[in-house]
């Protein structure tokens, strides 16, 4: 099957979030859109820094962006190591704060995930 064709991941269950669809465990979707609720209700919004600041204290910023970039792609580790060229162990290592992410694979890994390379450095 041509990269062109190929379709990302079915797992888990759609849900649509302000207009943005996302997908979840079914097991979790009740209670992630029970939490969402709750954030939707709220006056005042808190810096993304703020909200994720426990995980941000276990594994540097630019680990944090790399999954979260990748996650919003619909790639898995495997898949951004086919579109990146950088072995999926190093991607694993990078996202858990195990292994720097270098300017060169930055470049790459901006390239594949369609984001600056700023926001992974």
């Amino acid at each position: 099957m041509s990269a062109a064709t190929k379709k990302r991941s079915s797992k888990g269950t759609k849900i649509e979030i302000n207009g943005r669809t996302f997908r979840v465990p079914k097991a979790k979707a009740d209670q992630v859109l029970e939490i969402v609720k709750g954030y939707e209700e709220a006056i005042d919004s808190l810096p993304w820094r703020d909200t994720f600041k426990d995980e941000l204290s276990q594994v540097p910023e630019g680990a944090t962006a790399l999954k979260g970039f990748r996650l919003r792609e619909g790639f898995s580790q495997r898949e951004l190591s086919e579109k990146s060229g950088i072995k999926q162990s190093h991607i694993s290592e990078m996202e858990r704060g195990k292994r720097p992410i270098g300017k060169v694979s930055a470049r790459k890994l901006a390239k594949a995930l369609n984001t600056s390379l700023k926001n992974l450095l």
